[in-house]
């Protein structure tokens, strides 16, 4: 029986420890891939800068000028929640963050008491 529990205790801790490690791997490769991305954008801005470009280059850059629609869509999805995350931090680093608006108590007495159990309107009654 102690057997039984013990492994029902691991089955059951399985997938916490799975979802915990993607959530980090995820953490990972969205943080390489920003680095990856901001690399790439200052390498091709430096040889850009100096006129050093090789054909390759040339062929990548005047392909995404040709494109650049696919950029933004590209973008958007992989960054969203890196730059979400960032931008939360900067808040809580700055002091910045804003709280929830508190309601006075006088719109509390004006606003109606949604949670609040309200019979609902009956038929009328028919008289015979």
């Amino acid at each position: 029986m102690d057997f039984i529990q013990k492994t029902q205790g691991i089955v059951l801790e399985a997938p916490r420890v799975i979802c915990a490690i993607l959530d980090w791997m995820v953490k990972v490769v969205e943080r390489l891939l920003v680095l990856g991305v901001a690399w790439m954008a200052f390498f091709f801005g430096y040889h850009f800068c100096r006129g050093s470009l090789p054909t390759s280059q040339r062929e990548v850059i005047e392909f995404v000028a040709q494109n650049w629609k696919i950029v933004p869509i590209l973008m958007i999805p992989l960054f969203y929640q890196t730059v979400r995350t960032f931008l939360e931090e900067v808040q809580e680093a700055w002091g910045i963050k804003r709280t929830p608006k508190q309601v006075l108590p006088t719109e509390a007495a004006v606003l109606p008491n949604l949670h609040a159990s309200a019979e609902l309107p009956s038929a009328p009654e028919e008289e015979e």
